[in-house]
């Protein structure tokens, strides 16, 4: 199976096995820096010589935040005084919805409902709200003319022919005065007389380019401090437990409970921090044999297909309850009872067969490791003729007591594919997955946290775990993976959860929560993790972002390219030390400060849209690619465009006509970004590699804006079917050439009238 073409990856699923004719592609590479080798837990796998195996990080590796749009009333929430003006929910729920039988958001034609703006993020859904400003996506300036201030009171207009460009209208360039001459004079102690050193100019001409036209900040200083302050306290994000430093003993959670209920199922714990859920014995869940594209039938929209994973997953808890309530919150364990659940998803004949059909390797797609007496060993062949993984070999180390970790089942297997496919669509964020094989009587991976979410799925046996919450506040959703700990690092720690995995049951495990595990002495274990949201969270986007807006502050003020003053170690310093030049602080520094300070108040929040789409770019590289199904294939330019595929065939047909229907393949199998308000680029993922860390740079096409109005036809319209005639660019020719040029490029699928 060739594994970086998600296309030629479906030859055996379809009936014609011939070659297809071979589709040019204009697609290019953005060249990017290749990020640095990553640890070995599914990114990028590294072999590592015997002597330096014994710490290394295990398990897991891994996304986008959803904003919930519930709450759940707490205890806590119900004492505090200070929240009694806020609108509290309680939440209750009776559901028996398991396995296949449950109800997704959507029409009788499958077009997704959004219900709140909530919803509407999820999807990915048209907005109503007025277009905003596009800006260069490498150095967002080049949308500001050379004479443009950054900061305006101008009125926002929209230009009909560039839908979606939002103008300020912008008066000529500032007159600024001359500068004076600065005339430098040191006292005695070779200070700078800071009378003397002033430049007024300087300081006129940087508040020129302020001008007090941040929302009236230089007006109201005094009185929008107070109100951010208000802001502050009221708001969920600035929350009073991040002002307290914990001492090292475990938070006190015990109170903030989920007033939730369950048909047929016992709620064993339920704190701040874990919810342990148990099929009650007369409760059976609902299961069938998992199969390819299972949740793909009568499902059209992707998003749909991957919620309907999600609910599988985590059935018989509901997604939007999972989102508002348990995501990043809290630990979830689900002993559903039923053995079967996951059924032919990915079980130890699956493993056989991945070691067999493929040119599996140690050090790269398959770690041998032990935990014994505090100590995390790997036991990866170091001679490279032993490197290639066997079904001989592999039992060998399994026999030895020895746990087996494929690091990214997902290059091998088509229904992990499947599944990490299908999440993405959710998560907007890279979904990936390992697989851990682990003998009677033994551990893999030493106790750590991860910087990852992941799912733990038990196809086969059962393993016992022990899971511990984040220490502190600096351990509660960390950007980095722990080291290996010991038993000694958690003496005075009480694990949340301490109990055994049985095959069919669930365990939900957010970044930031210490887990280890372990068989017991007659039974092995296999379970699969499924990982996500790594490097995507609130402070990884604004570090991105905020350094984007700085470059354009920086590109459009020249005071801000200066240099600093002289003497500046004079001025001030963390140190309890008298500082000669203490008084030049106010007049040299501390202006820059404010007036940056406005300037990215005032404007930062109008360029989200724009630093969202280079969170999307760094997606787009790495993202798994899609998993067609037989029928998608075949409407694909790979799979001969709705059977467009006779080379014996001697009549020439037109392949797309008027009449023809087109459909992206995918709702984020693609994106548009925009350099600047006259060119723009298609960035996708339709011929990624399976493997993280062989997509160095993203795959694009140059767009042209001609086109725009048919590629947003295209959009707000998925997954329905439309003609080529009614895609919304100003001639039929354009909207023939916008169809041509995505089907040559995989990202659109087309049938033929007679094909209805």
């Amino acid at each position: 199976m060739n594994e970086k073409s998600a296309f030629s990856a479906k030859k055996d699923l379809i009936e014609d096995k011939g070659d297809h004719a071979e589709v040019s592609s204009p697609q290019k590479q953005h060249q990017r820096p290749k990020e640095n080798k990553m640890r070995n837990d599914g990114f990028n796998a590294v072999h590592v010589p015997m002597s330096q195996m014994k710490q290394q990080p295990n398990e897991n590796f891994g996304g986008q935040k959803i904003t919930p749009n519930t709450s759940v009333l707490s205890n806590k929430e119900k004492e505090s005084p200070k929240d009694s003006g806020k609108k509290k929910v309680k939440f209750e729920t009776s559901s028996d919805s398991s396995g296949d039988d449950f109800e997704m958001v959507g029409s009788a034609k499958n077009d997704v409902v959004i219900k709140n703006d909530a919803q509407a993020k999820r999807f990915g859904s048209p907005r109503e709200t007025p277009p905003t400003k596009r800006v260069k996506l490498e150095t967002l300036a080049s949308s500001f003319g050379k004479d443009m201030e950054l900061n305006t009171n101008a009125k926002k207009n929209t230009d009909n022919k560039k839908d979606g460009i939002v103008k300020n209208d912008i008066g000529g360039k500032k007159d600024l005065k001359p500068k004076a001459k600065s005339n430098v004079v040191f006292d005695e102690n070779g200070s700078i007389n800071d009378s003397d050193m002033e430049d007024e100019s300087d300081l006129e001409d940087l508040e020129d380019e302020d001008d007090g036209e941040s929302l009236g900040l230089d007006d109201s200083e005094d009185g929008e401090d107070d109100s951010l302050m208000d802001e502050e306290d009221d708001s969920i994000i600035f929350d009073e437990e991040e002002d307290e430093k914990d001492s090292g003993s475990e938070p006190d959670v015990s109170k903030d409970v989920l007033y939730i209920k369950i048909t047929g199922y016992d709620i064993t714990t339920n704190t701040g921090n874990c919810l342990v859920l148990n099929a009650q014995k007369d409760h059976s869940t609902a299961s069938s044999p998992f199969k390819l594209f299972k949740f793909s039938e009568n499902t059209e929209h992707s998003v749909q297909v991957g919620l309907k994973v999600l609910q599988w997953i985590l059935s018989p808890i509901v997604t939007d309850e999972f989102f508002n309530n348990i995501f990043q919150k809290r630990v979830l364990v689900l002993k559903r009872a039923t053995n079967g659940y996951f059924d032919e998803f990915f079980n130890t004949e699956d493993f056989k067969d991945m070691l067999k059909n493929n040119n599996v390797l140690y050090g790269q797609d398959v770690n041998v490791a032990t935990y014994v007496s505090g100590v995390r060993e790997t036991h990866n062949p170091l001679k490279k003729e032993m490197q290639r993984a066997t079904i001989v070999n592999a039992l060998q180390h399994f026999q030895n007591g020895r746990s087996l970790q494929c690091v990214h089942p997902q290059v091998f297997n088509d229904k992990v594919w499947y599944i990490c496919d299908a999440l993405q669509e959710v998560f907007c964020s890279y979904v990936g997955a390992n697989n851990y094989l682990t003998p009677a009587g033994s551990a893999g991976f030493a106790p750590h946290y991860d910087d990852i979410d992941a799912f733990m799925l038990q196809v086969e046996g059962r393993k016992h775990w022990k899971i511990y919450a984040p220490r502190d506040l600096d351990e509660t959703l960390p950007l980095e993976s722990s080291r290996n700990f010991t038993d000694k690092d958690f003496a005075n720690f009480k694990p949340i959860f301490d109990g055994w995995l049985e095959q069919g049951d669930i365990l939900y495990v957010p970044r930031g929560f210490i887990h280890q595990a372990n068989t017991g002495p007659d039974k092995h274990s296999h379970h699969v993790t499924i990982s996500f949201c790594r490097k995507f969270s609130y402070a990884q986007f604004f570090e991105q972002a905020s350094s984007e807006f700085i470059q354009l502050l920086t590109d459009e003020s020249k005071r801000l390219r200066g240099s600093l003053p002289p003497h500046l170690f004079d001025m001030c310093g963390m140190a309890n030390i008298v500082y000669p030049n203490e008084d030049s602080l106010n007049n040299r520094l501390i202006p820059y400060a404010k007036i940056f300070s406005r300037k990215f108040a005032s404007d930062f929040a109008s360029y989200v849209p724009a630093f969202v789409d280079l969170i999307a770019k760094d997606f787009f590289r790495t993202a798994l690619p899609p998993l067609l199904s037989p029928q998608e294939f075949k409407q694909t330019c790979m799979g001969g465009g709705g059977g467009c595929d006779n080379f014996l065939d001697k009549e020439k047909r037109p392949l797309i006509g008027p009449e023809t229907e087109v459909r992206l393949v995918r709702m984020h199998g693609q994106r548009l970004l925009y350099e600047d308000e006259e060119s723009a680029y298609l960035v996708n993922r339709m011929n990624n590699s399976r493997r993280y860390d062989e997509n160095d740079n993203e795959l694009s096409i140059d767009f042209d804006l001609k086109y725009e109005d048919g590629y947003v036809t295209l959009c707000n319209s998925y997954p329905k079917w439309k003609t080529v005639q009614s895609l919304g660019c100003d001639s039929l020719e354009k909207n023939i050439e916008l169809a041509t040029l995505l089907f040559n490029n995989c990202m659109l699928m087309l049938r033929q009238k007679e094909e209805k």
